[in-house]
């Protein structure tokens, strides 16, 4: 249950990703700058799985997951590592396109639940993959687009969002706007969603441009909006890589 969209610019990119859980599970933490593989990165952090859901790295590289739903293998009992490795796989990469081997040798490495994950960079590319827990399927992505989840009614749901995405790209409203969804009530097929047993707990905004890096957090408020930016960190963007 998570719903992520981007735009991509002359000299990077803006990405928003709507996280959202079970109103059982902890709150994420902000992020924070750390070192993962010898590459700086900021990310958020899971306190309950561990790991992140989404990661940007000191070349101006995103990388975020999303749960697969897939009712087969969810029950399957398979001993399996958390989703929450996936971004950390791809710490060290810079080009969105040429990331083929690093998912090769994360899925090698350990047992996954399906999840579909997208990569940016800097450059101007995008590459994704879709893991249905036996097979990874190579996708292709447009400059200016979203892609969400639910796991319950997924296809209506997932209908009731692209529609409202296409509204907000039409009438030419930033991204924000689509994932704050402040001008319909929260409901269960909100990108802001409030159902019974889960809601959107966070909005993650990473920025990306030629001389700077940056990523921030903001809570959610209960089932209201969100709080102010929980997290704001910068990466001095001073590590160049050649397209």
């Amino acid at each position: 249950m998570c719903t992520v969209s981007w735009r991509l610019l002359p000299d990077g990119y803006d990405l928003y990703f709507s996280r959202d859980e079970q109103r059982t599970r902890p709150d994420g933490l902000p992020p924070r700058a750390m070192v993962v593989d010898g590459t700086r990165v900021l990310a958020p952090h899971d306190p309950l799985g561990g790991g992140t859901w989404i990661l940007l790295n000191e070349y101006g590289l995103t990388a975020c997951v999303l749960n697969g739903y897939r009712p087969e293998v969810q029950a399957g009992g398979v001993p399996v590592v958390t989703r929450g490795r996936v971004p950390l796989a791809f710490a060290r990469e810079a080009h969105a396109q040429e990331a083929g081997p690093a998912l090769t040798r994360l899925l090698e490495s350990a047992k996954f639940l399906p999840f579909h994950l997208l990569l940016l960079d800097r450059h101007g590319r995008t590459a994704g993959w879709d893991w249905d827990g036996r097979d990874a399927r190579r996708r292709d992505f447009p400059p200016l687009g979203m892609m969400t989840t639910s796991s319950v009614d997924a296809a209506r749901v997932a209908a009731t969002r692209e529609a409202r995405f296409r509204r907000i790209v039409d009438a030419q409203a930033d991204l924000r706007h689509f994932h704050v969804d402040a001008d319909e009530p929260a409901s269960a097929d909100s990108v802001r969603m409030s159902r019974a047993d889960a809601r959107t707990v966070s909005l993650t905004e990473v920025t990306v441009r030629a001389d700077y890096l940056a990523m921030t957090l903001a809570a959610r408020d209960g089932d209201a909006g969100f709080a102010g930016p929980t997290s704001s960190r910068l990466i001095d963007a001073a590590v160049s890589v050649s397209a």
